[in-house]
């Protein structure tokens, strides 16, 4: 029992889906990453604060502060749990998961998941 020989090939270890990830308020929570997963997307992490207008052409996902105006040609903004926005935001889709205070346009769709809120007018587009 003691002297038992361990095999000397490396063990197999599943990795983790990557298709959700665990929300910081509790492993029941779950916000799907997949529609990011494969495309060009910038992070703002939670100690980032930026007083100013942010425009770009890549997917953004928001964990820290922002005041002003964000312009998203034609991409997905995802505002995380831990964000707060002061701004008014026109992007393609918008998923929030956090605080946003301002007025926000998608010509997608937009989402207010559990936890988020929107203080202010929001229209997605109708065609």
């Amino acid at each position: 029992m003691w002297n038992a020989k361990k095999p000397n090939k490396p063990q197999a270890v599943t990795p983790e889906s990557k298709n959700s990830q665990t929300d910081k308020k509790g492993p029941d929570t779950m916000r799907p990453v997949d529609s990011m997963v494969g495309r060009s997307t910038a992070c703002l992490g939670p100690s980032l604060h930026v007083k100013g207008d942010i425009t770009g052409t890549v997917d953004l996902l928001i964990d820290g502060s922002i005041e002003g105006m964000l312009h998203l040609h034609e991409r997905k903004l995802t505002v995380d749990t831990a964000a707060k926005l002061k701004a008014d935001i026109d992007a393609r889709d918008v998923v929030v998961y956090g605080c946003v205070q301002g007025n926000v346009h998608a010509t997608g769709k937009i989402e207010i998941k559990k936890g988020g809120s929107v203080i202010g007018d929001w229209r997605p587009h109708r065609s």
